[in-house]
Protein backbone atom coordinates (compact mmCIF):
# COMPACT_ATOMS: atom_id res chain seq x y z
CA UNK A 1 0.00 0.00 0.00
CA UNK A 2 1.16 3.53 -0.54
CA UNK A 3 2.15 6.15 1.65
CA UNK A 4 -0.71 8.14 3.02
CA UNK A 5 -0.36 11.21 4.52
CA UNK A 6 -0.72 12.64 8.16
CA UNK A 7 -4.24 14.53 8.37
CA UNK A 8 -2.65 16.34 11.03
CA UNK A 9 -0.30 18.61 8.68
CA UNK A 10 -2.61 19.49 6.91
CA UNK A 11 -2.28 23.27 7.70
CA UNK A 12 1.43 22.69 6.37
CA UNK A 13 0.10 21.98 2.66
CA UNK A 14 -1.27 25.41 3.47
CA UNK A 15 1.31 27.14 4.37
CA UNK A 16 1.72 30.75 2.41
CA UNK A 17 5.41 30.18 2.55
CA UNK A 18 4.69 27.55 -0.03
CA UNK A 19 4.88 30.28 -2.53
CA UNK A 20 8.25 31.34 -1.61
CA UNK A 21 9.28 27.91 -3.29
CA UNK A 22 7.40 27.91 -6.34
CA UNK A 23 4.51 29.75 -8.47
CA UNK A 24 1.41 28.11 -8.59
CA UNK A 25 0.31 30.53 -11.08
CA UNK A 26 3.19 29.89 -13.52
CA UNK A 27 3.18 25.45 -12.62
CA UNK A 28 -0.66 25.76 -13.94
CA UNK A 29 -0.06 27.90 -17.15
CA UNK A 30 2.86 25.38 -17.92
CA UNK A 31 -0.13 22.70 -17.75
CA UNK A 32 -2.32 24.95 -20.65
CA UNK A 33 -5.50 25.56 -18.41
CA UNK A 34 -7.33 27.96 -20.34
CA UNK A 35 -10.81 29.36 -19.67
CA UNK A 36 -13.98 27.14 -19.74
CA UNK A 37 -12.11 23.87 -19.15
CA UNK A 38 -12.94 21.27 -16.08
CA UNK A 39 -10.11 20.12 -13.90
CA UNK A 40 -9.51 17.22 -11.46
CA UNK A 41 -7.19 18.34 -8.59
CA UNK A 42 -6.72 14.23 -7.59
CA UNK A 43 -5.60 14.27 -3.95
CA UNK A 44 -6.23 18.04 -3.21
CA UNK A 45 -5.13 17.89 0.26
CA UNK A 46 -5.15 21.13 1.90
CA UNK A 47 -6.58 22.39 -1.14
CA UNK A 48 -3.54 24.75 -1.92
CA UNK A 49 -4.22 25.00 -5.69
CA UNK A 50 -7.86 25.16 -5.71
CA UNK A 51 -7.96 28.81 -5.96
CA UNK A 52 -5.51 28.98 -8.61
CA UNK A 53 -7.08 26.48 -10.53
CA UNK A 54 -10.53 28.12 -9.99
CA UNK A 55 -8.90 31.57 -11.62
CA UNK A 56 -7.50 29.39 -14.34
CA UNK A 57 -10.40 27.92 -15.47
CA UNK A 58 -12.83 31.05 -14.57
CA UNK A 59 -16.55 31.50 -14.22
CA UNK A 60 -17.34 28.94 -17.11
CA UNK A 61 -14.87 26.40 -16.11
CA UNK A 62 -15.45 23.37 -13.09
CA UNK A 63 -12.99 22.23 -10.52
CA UNK A 64 -13.63 19.10 -9.07
CA UNK A 65 -11.08 17.92 -6.23
CA UNK A 66 -10.98 14.95 -4.62
CA UNK A 67 -9.04 12.85 -2.03
CA UNK A 68 -8.86 9.96 0.22
CA UNK A 69 -8.60 11.53 3.57
CA UNK A 70 -11.56 12.75 5.18
CA UNK A 71 -10.53 15.34 6.81
CA UNK A 72 -8.14 17.07 4.23
CA UNK A 73 -11.66 17.01 2.25
CA UNK A 74 -13.22 18.53 5.01
CA UNK A 75 -10.51 21.03 5.19
CA UNK A 76 -10.62 21.55 1.43
CA UNK A 77 -14.21 22.05 1.43
CA UNK A 78 -13.86 24.85 4.13
CA UNK A 79 -11.45 26.64 2.39
CA UNK A 80 -13.77 27.03 -0.89
CA UNK A 81 -16.60 28.00 1.00
CA UNK A 82 -14.49 30.25 2.99
CA UNK A 83 -13.13 31.63 -0.51
CA UNK A 84 -16.44 31.18 -1.98
CA UNK A 85 -15.15 29.39 -4.68
CA UNK A 86 -18.17 28.86 -6.67
CA UNK A 87 -16.82 26.71 -9.87
CA UNK A 88 -14.86 24.69 -7.37
CA UNK A 89 -16.55 21.08 -5.81
CA UNK A 90 -14.67 19.10 -3.15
Amino acid sequence: MGHKFDPSKLQKLDDPGRLELFDPQKTLREFGLRKGMRVLDVGTGAGFYLPYLSEAVGPEGRVYAIDIEPLAVEYASNKVRSLGLSNVEV
